[in-house]
């Protein structure tokens, strides 16, 4: 597999800096590549602040233990609480469930059923299947759940994203964007309507005429795989109306909400 090229670091969004590949990486921090050492010299100001980070020194401790003082995270209560009750990402890492080496072991080769109860993201999903021997053949059956629609229909969208991937990269690349970012490129978008949407607008036509919470449950193939979603008719809508850009939403109040979130003031210390 070719090894992909990044490009110059000093390519600024407003499209008016380097648009070179990146040849040579940051001998300190190996965290980005430049195209040569003018580049590198030109973006340094902008760098300098993540090349000589705190976070990046071997000797770096949280500013709670810096501080000496207890962490929010330590106490009665469960915090402040900001912008809703809502759980989009994960707050530890993705974690392999099955471990199949440990246990089963890695030639194992029997059905596989597996259920991630309030499931919120997919990392554990994903992780777990990353996981699986090249060996292993056999059927794979997974179900999650989740009480919260945002993340059930975010977990839908990425899942039938994948499987109706026909570039790799640009699927890819799209569900990173859906998953983790404030807004998404206009190529994401077109993804979105030209492979998800006309499959969950069927769904809709079809049941226009039945009450509100009716549960319905719709199954798509594809190849050798398949998902099966099973929805309440309100929320198959509101999936639908997912992938349309809200009115009034413009980049700078997404990217507000997004920060407002996992930028709290109240939540240092977690992320610390």
């Amino acid at each position: 597999m070719a090894t992909p090229s990044l490009p110059c670091a000093n390519c600024p969004p407003d499209g008016n800096g380097c648009q070179e590949v990146g040849k040579s990486s940051c001998s300190n921090c190996r965290l980005v590549v430049y195209c040569g050492s003018e580049c590198q010299k030109v973006h340094w100001p902008l760098h300098k602040v993540v090349c000589k980070s705190f976070l990046a020194k071997e000797y770096w401790i949280p500013d709670w233990a810096l501080t000496n003082r207890t962490p929010a995270f330590v106490g009665e209560g469960i915090g402040a609480d900001f912008r809703g009750k809502k759980y989009l990402w994960g707050n530890v890492p993705a974690l392999d469930v099955l471990q199949l080496g440990s246990n089963e072991g890695d030639k194992y080769q029997g059905h596989l059923s597996l259920l991630f109860a309030a499931s919120g993201d997919m990392r554990n999903v994903v992780k777990t299947i990353a996981e699986l021997p090249s060996t292993y053949d056999r059927d794979l059956d997974i179900v999650m759940n989740d009480r919260d629609l945002d993340v059930v229909a975010r977990n839908a969208i990425l899942l039938l994203l994948a499987l109706t991937a026909e570039g790799k990269d640009e699927t890819i690349d799209c569900m990173i964007h859906v998953w983790y970012s404030a807004f998404i490129c206009k190529s994401d978008l077109d993804i979105l309507h030209h492979r998800v949407r006309p499959l969950v607008e069927v769904v809709c036509d079809n049941i226009k005429g039945k009450p509100a919470k009716t549960i319905l449950g719709k199954t798509w193939a594809f190849g050798q795989r398949s998902l099966r979603l099973v929805l309440a008719k309100s929320s198959w809508e509101d999936i639908l109306s997912f992938m349309k850009v809200p009115d009034g939403l413009t980049t700078e109040k997404a990217n507000t909400i997004r920060t407002d979130v996992i930028l709290a003031e109240s939540r240092v210390d977690y992320r610390d």
